[in-house]
């Protein structure tokens, strides 16, 4: 199939960056497991984008991240409009 909106080099790029990140190598193993389980270049591209707007911003550790973390990280990502639309 086509790729007409360029999907794979622009997940690429989103790849590159998550890199530079401090967990990037964790950030990018999750992404190839998106990818293991079959999830479309387009929705792992996204999942690549959300995820590199919230570790810039609110850097942790997912790794060793706790509850208490992760809802707190929750309930800054609700308001902001990056979870998902229906």
């Amino acid at each position: 199939m086509k790729d007409i909106h360029a999907s794979a080099r622009k997940l690429e790029a989103a790849r590159r960056r998550l890199s530079s990140l401090k967990h990037g190598d964790l950030l990018l193993k999750f992404l190839d497991h998106l990818q293991a389980l079959g999830l479309s270049t387009s929705r792992v591209l996204k999942y690549a984008t959300c995820l590199r707007t919230i570790f810039k911003i609110v850097p942790f550790n997912p790794a060793e991240a706790e509850k208490s973390e992760v809802e707190k990280i929750v309930a800054w990502i609700n308001p902001k409009g990056l979870k998902r639309t229906k």
